[in-house]
């Protein structure tokens, strides 16, 4: 029998330097998500600032780095914007200075600092930048959920005040990612007394114009479709029954994007927090559009994220 999560040590990834109205806005859903996160619970919180690349002035700073000052320089911003959080088990602020020439680099030192202090879990403000300036120059907390093996939890500029998380929607295609970390939702959902909601949508099929195929009939297409998706989602249910939880599937047939289907089905059931896999991979890496990154980027509520394939890894390893 699965237990609650047990969350003994979270990091808080915190950018010393940035300034505006957007980004304290953001700072303070973290501040109030990481309370309802650890209420009635004991846990280290800390705060961790990664020097990025661009303060590297590479190659001369690689071969004498002024990391000295950038680290004491950060960790002085830090203390000033944290001087009025009131988080219980909050430690004093981390500043990781490794010099690092891409985001890459900056990530990996993070995943690693995370692994090597038994981090449960990552939380992480974005901006939600789109368009050109999202795909070239890229967002760290995106990157960090493609890459990060300690799981992921993201709070937005779209995101609202905090809600309790009793409601958790899981978005499911009912592949082998899926399968590997819904016993990590379970557990997530016990740990908050939750209900559920598994969530599938399958896409509207195109329309084409008479002559060319026999039309289809949409209500049958519907039909079929969901006796199909309610077999793949009764193991699911299955599982959740076990662990005496609450449990609700949802399907629908929509002519949105997955990640904007998520979204109103996350509005329209009240939902405090979604949880789902990232996506990994040349492809995910190369392409903005993946679902799982643009539902953290505009989810009006908190998203954890869970790395499926590290986590089928670590699953090996305990078995072993």
């Amino acid at each position: 029998m699965m237990g609650p999560i047990l969350l003994r040590r979270i990091i808080w990834a915190v950018d010393a330097f940035q300034e505006s109205p957007e980004s304290d806005a953001i700072r303070n859903r973290c501040v109030d998500a990481i309370n309802a996160l650890v209420s009635e619970r004991k846990a280290e919180i800390e705060p961790v600032y990664v020097v990025p690349p661009q303060r590297v002035n590479a190659p001369f700073e690689l071969l004498y780095p002024p990391l000295g000052f950038y680290g004491g320089e950060a960790e002085s911003e830090l203390n000033k914007k944290l001087r009025d959080v009131h988080i219980p088990g909050l430690l004093p602020p981390k500043v990781i200075d490794k010099p690092a020439l891409t985001t890459t680099a900056s990530i990996k030192a993070l995943s690693e600092y995370a692994v090597e202090t038994k981090t449960d879990l990552i939380v992480v403000g974005t901006q939600g930048r789109k368009g050109v300036s999202r795909l070239f120059l890229g967002s760290f907390a995106e990157s960090l959920l493609l890459h990060s093996s300690v799981p992921i939890f993201t709070v937005g500029r779209s995101t609202g005040p905090i809600k309790s998380f009793g409601r958790i929607l899981f978005p499911t295609d009912f592949r082998n990612t899926s399968e590997a970390i819904f016993p990590r939702v379970i557990e997530l959902a016990k740990s908050f007394r939750a209900t559920i909601f598994i969530y599938h949508m399958v896409s509207e099929p195109l329309v084409i114009p008479a002559g060319f195929v026999s039309p289809i009939d949409m209500a049958s297409f519907a039909k079929d479709e969901k006796q199909r998706c309610a077999a793949l989602a009764s193991p699911y249910l299955e599982k959740a029954k076990l662990a005496d939880l609450k449990t609700e599937f949802t399907f629908e047939v929509s002519p949105q994007s997955e990640s904007d289907a998520i979204l109103s089905a996350a509005k329209q059931k009240n939902i405090g927090l979604i949880a789902m896999a990232a996506q990994s991979g040349a492809a995910a890496s190369m392409f903005a559009g993946s679902t799982t990154r643009q539902v953290a980027r505009s989810s009006a509520c908190p998203v954890w994220i869970l790395h499926a394939r590290t986590l089928a890894k670590s699953i090996k390893r305990k078995a072993a």
